[in-house]
Order: C-alpha cells, then structure tokens, then sequence
C-alpha cells in the first residue's frame, strides 16, 4: 500500500530484537513478510515467513505459530493453492485448538481463498457462513468488511451479479468506515467484472485508469487497462501497452496472488492482438499451474 514508514519500522524493530528466539521476533519477521507483499521479488517474503513459523514450532508456541502460518501464507501467496490450503488447514487447526476467533476468521479466510482457487463450492460456501459469522461475533468493521468482499467475490463468480453489486456497494462504505485502504480497490475490481459482464465499461474506464497510479501494488490494474482498451477497438494503444508488459516474458508479473488473473486477462489481449509469439509464452506460464 501507500504506507511507506512501515517497513522501516518493522525492520528498526526487528534488528533490535537480536537473534536470539522469541515470540515478538516472530511476529515481527512474519508481520515484515506479509508487509513485503507489494515487492515482485518473492524471495525476502518466502525467507522471513520461513524463518518466523520455523521459530514459532522450536517455541512451540500455538499463537504465535498461528500468527506466522497466516503471515507465511500472505507473504507467499502464489497459484500453488494446494500448498496454500496445507498452511491454511493448519492454521485453522491451531486457531481452533486455542479458542481464538480473530484467528479463526483469518485462518478460514485464507482456506477460502486456497478453496476458491481449487474449485471447490461446496467447502467455499460453509467457510463464507462460519467466516460471516465469526464477523457478527467479533464485530469489527475491518472484519465485517472483508465478510462482506468474500461473499461479493462468491456471488459474482456465480453469475449473481445484482447480488454481488449490492455487497459490493455494502463492502464500500463498510471498508470506508473502517478506514481500509483496500476498500477501494476490491470495489473497483468488481465494477469491473460487473460492467464487462453487463455492459458500461465507459462508465468506469477513468476510475479504473486512476487505479494504475492510485493502487501502484495491485499489477491488474494495468492489464485491465488493456483489456478496456481491446473493448474499444484501441488496437494500436493496447498494442503499445502489451509490449511494455510483455518485455522479458512479462516478467514484470511476478507469481503471486494475481497472476492466474493476469495471465487470463492478458490471454484474451493477445488473442485480440493476434499476437502469436506472445500467446505462446502465456501458454507456458499458465501450464506451470494446471
């Protein structure tokens, strides 16, 4: 995010810590690798996750290891989604064991998402409900917000578009009253996938041109650029923008938690484009992941 003292911070305090094992040391590396998570190298992440849910078991501490299983699974967020699910179990387990609801409405958000992913309604349904009602229980707006985008996010992949645009609109002033900076961007995201759907993409082409500078984290802003430029018969604009993506094998996409949605985006680009060599090279990437 915008948030640029941070990882300073977050660094001053880990150095300070020395090395010797600790609770505090592994919440502050775990929090430092899941605050990393905007960076495209995922080798600092993968390190400092490692190394805090590493401790947390030498510790044997059931909290803290919940703590550096959730940040381990954030900071390492890519389309391996079996082996996310694996650290998203256990940290349900643990959180469970210990009777937390904060770190079960975490945990259960995280086997959503590894669920999701794996194509499993079924058990994405179930952990929606417990997670909506974990959300009543703890009632925190930061909370209740993310609730409400889990069940926006559903709903749209159903095809229940009125659904999702009301809890999309929900999760907005929800996000806003609880002050998250991501609010905005998952709002966005589904206007997006409502108007491609229904029509009216014009209707937010500027908010979503915006977003490229406003959420410089999320890179599927600038392939959803892309994709609006191809909807209105900008061949020559797309065309320059896909080059600027495509430069070393688009390796200015790393693999982390928008990839899949980056690469499917930019498949259906280089169909529009008819451009060959580059669809190839798309097709290699998505089959490391089938």
């Amino acid at each position: 995010g915008p948030d640029t003292r941070l990882v300073p911070l977050l660094r001053e305090a880990l150095e300070a810590q020395g090395e010797d094992d600790s609770v505090l040391r592994v919440r502050l590396m775990a929090r430092l690798a899941a605050a990393l998570r905007d960076q495209p190298s995922l080798e600092p992440r993968v390190a400092l996750s490692s190394a805090a849910v590493e401790m947390a078991r030498r510790l044997d501490n059931k909290v803290a290891l919940a703590d550096a299983l959730t940040s381990h699974f954030t900071a390492t967020w890519t389309p391996d989604a079996k082996r996310l699910l694996a650290i998203a179990e256990e940290a349900r387990r643990l959180a469970d064991e210990i009777g937390d609801s904060e770190r079960a409405f975490q945990a259960r958000f995280l086997e959503y998402v590894a669920s999701l992913t794996l194509g499993q309604p079924e058990r994405v349904a179930n952990l929606m409900d417990e997670h909506r009602a974990l959300a009543g229980v703890l009632k925190q707006p930061a909370l209740q917000w993310w609730s409400l985008v889990m069940r926006s996010v559903w709903a749209l992949l159903r095809g229940d578009f009125a659904e999702g645009e009301r809890l999309a609109e929900q999760a907005l002033h929800q996000g806003e009253r609880a002050q998250s900076w991501d609010a905005g961007f998952s709002y966005r995201m589904a206007m997006w996938i409502l108007r491609r759907e229904r029509g009216g993409l014009e209707e937010i082409e500027e908010l979503i041109r915006a977003s490229v500078d406003e959420y410089g984290g999320y890179r599927a802003f600038r392939c959803l650029v892309l994709a609006i430029d191809c909807e209105h018969d900008r061949t020559e604009d797309a065309a320059r923008r896909f080059d600027e993506l495509a430069a070393d094998d688009f390796s200015a996409l790393p693999p982390d938690a928008e990839y899949l949605f980056c690469l499917c985006l930019l498949s259906e680009v280089a169909a529009r484009l008819r451009d060959g060599d580059r669809a190839a090279v798309l097709t290699g990437h998505l089959q490391r992941f089938s």
